[in-house]
């Protein structure tokens, strides 16, 4: 009888479509803006330096990729490229702006924010962050919180693993 059980349950779990557990957002609909009216849509580091002028930038030897990496820093806001590809934004400072879809999101601002726009995400946010993921990508975006439920920082990323 057991047996039985659990063969019903894997054929069960086999048949039933498993719910997302993250809201899916269009990476073409991603962009950091600032407040003197510079955009950037996950391009290039000329891009980045037209939207924001030039940046302090950090080379390094990259071990995970291979080859080197570069940083590009601003007050508030870093972006690392490898070969020339947007890899990870971190935002960190309400003088840029994040823009998902036409939805803009800065640090300081309440994740209550977030509950109506990404309930799958907000649902299961853990450890001090909401989640969401980028269609057709291997990429995702993160917003981190503090205790009083105030954003702290908003990434987008490539998952490298």
């Amino acid at each position: 009888m057991t047996k039985l059980f659990a063969i019903l349950l894997f054929v069960f779990n086999l048949q039933t479509p498993q719910m997302p557990e993250e809201n899916m957002v269009d990476g073409k609909s991603i962009k950091v803006t600032n407040a003197s009216g510079g955009s950037f849509g996950l391009g290039t580091p000329d891009d980045l330096q037209k939207a924001f002028g030039k940046a302090q930038i950090v080379t390094v030897a990259d071990e995970v990729l291979g080859g080197t990496s570069d940083y590009y820093r601003y007050k508030g806001l870093q972006v690392f490229f490898h070969d020339k590809k947007c890899e990870l934004i971190t935002v960190k400072s309400p003088f840029f702006r994040f823009m998902i879809g036409g939805q803009t999101f800065k640090v300081g601002d309440n994740i209550a924010k977030l509950k109506a726009l990404f309930p799958l995400s907000f649902k299961s946010k853990r450890d001090n962050f909401i989640r969401l993921g980028i269609k057709d990508a291997d990429a995702w975006v993160a917003f981190t919180y503090n205790v009083n439920g105030l954003v702290t920082s908003i990434e987008v990323a490539n998952d490298n693993s």
